[in-house]
């Protein structure tokens, strides 16, 4: 984990030579012993782009960088390895390559603009009965999801932090809570690295300060096995399960997803390469 910062900070050039690397070796990285007692993580978007196969996580504590590795390898139905994208196995492709001079074998994504309009969700598992004045209450269950972008390092890519979008708060309904957001409204990413991005639901119960929340739900879905139109993702718990009250929660999201260089007078949807085994949003 102290060498992926490290490469991170020095910059493209680094990034694609341990890309070319790992083009002819294996990498394993492990999270740092100080960030393990602390139960923390990095985001595996960053050894995952530069070709690392094998990347380690603190699993023993939930939170956005475990449930991007979990979506990652639910890909095939959470049963073996993930195939790395085509461009960080074999590299530049010869056609491309005589195009024009190069100076990475890693060739060059098209970016994507994804949208993602969050409408409604369902059967939202209510929080647990707490104490309040020494008297036990329910509190109201306010639901707000949170949309994030794990994107992949390119080149031109300055920031590695996640990109995330909120919703409104709905205020006392967890059944069937209605978000309906309009085009202007939803979520709009830059996707520079469709084959590795990931895109992360999650359901936060947030209160009267409307900042904090209690953790509802999540789920991560590949970029690459997103489908357009009107889709519903299913919710996990905290261990990544659909069991007891998440067994049929879930969220109702329109998908969008056009050329990174179309400008609004020439908008066109485009359809990625879609694996048969893509299960995350039905």
């Amino acid at each position: 984990e102290t060498k992926m910062d490290a490469l991170v900070k020095m910059g493209p050039e680094s990034w694609k030579g341990w890309a070319e690397f790992n083009m002819q070796h294996i990498t394993r990285t492990f999270p740092n012993y100080k960030t393990s007692v602390a139960g923390e993580n990095l985001n595996p978007l960053i050894p995952w782009s530069m070709g690392c196969q094998l990347v380690s996580l603190n699993i023993q504590s939930p939170g956005a960088e475990v449930w991007v590795n979990d979506g990652r390898f639910r890909e095939n139905g959470s049963c073996g390895y993930v195939l790395k994208p085509n461009r960080l196995i074999h590299g530049r492709s010869q056609a491309s390559s005589a195009m024009r001079e190069v100076t990475s074998k890693i060739e060059t994504e098209f970016p994507v603009i994804v949208s993602l309009r969050v409408l409604a969700g369902n059967r939202l598992p209510r929080r647990s009965p707490c104490k309040v004045a020494k008297k036990s209450s329910i509190l109201p269950f306010n639901p707000r999801v949170r949309v994030s972008l794990y994107d992949g390092i390119v080149s031109d890519h300055k920031n590695v932090m996640p990109l995330h979008h909120n919703t409104k708060v709905v205020k006392g309904n967890g059944l069937n809570p209605t978000w309906n957001e309009s085009k202007t409204e939803c979520a709009n990413f830059k996707v520079l690295s469709p084959s590795l991005a990931m895109i992360v639901f999650s359901v936060w119960d947030v209160q009267d300060d409307g900042e904090s929340g209690t953790f509802v739900g999540a789920s991560a879905v590949p970029v690459s096995c997103m489908r357009q139109g009107y889709r519903s993702v299913p919710l996990f718990d905290q261990n990544h399960m659909r069991i007891g009250m998440h067994s049929f929660a879930s969220l109702l999201v329109n998908a969008r997803i056009r050329a990174g260089n179309e400008t609004k007078e020439n908008e066109k949807s485009i359809d990625l390469p879609l694996g048969e085994t893509s299960t995350n949003m039905s």
